[in-house]
């Protein structure tokens, strides 16, 4: 019985000590630190100009997404000027669990465009 209590008490403490580590991590992290980065990994996977204004918005329950303002990309080269799309607003998601194994998992993409 007291070999039981103990392993609640540690799985209640390693349950608590995750919540705060998440927590504190969520509460410091500046994701417009990198928003330039992000808008550059884009443009090379691409090919295209892409453009991200407004503050960028993380959230990590239940699942991680990042929200953004205005986002621009360009047209492949040889295209008339236009942009190939301008929304005023995205939102992101990623499961968490596959994260863990270093898998890759998109879980919404939402475009807001206005007509």
């Amino acid at each position: 019985m007291k070999i039981f209590r103990h392993l609640i008490i540690t799985i209640i403490l390693i349950v608590t000590i995750g919540i705060f580590a998440l927590s504190l991590f969520a509460l410091s992290f500046d994701s417009n630190r990198y928003k330039t980065e992000l808008s550059e990994l884009i443009s090379e996977q691409t090919g295209r100009d892409v453009t991200i204004d407004g503050d960028l918005t993380l959230a990590i329950f239940p699942d991680i997404s990042i929200k953004t303002g205005k986002v621009s990309i360009g047209n492949a080269v040889g295209f008339t000027d236009k942009n190939f799309a301008n929304a005023y607003a995205t939102d992101i998601s990623v499961k968490f669990l596959p994260l863990l194994q270093k898998n890759l998992k998109i879980n919404t993409v939402v475009l807001w465009f206005k007509s």
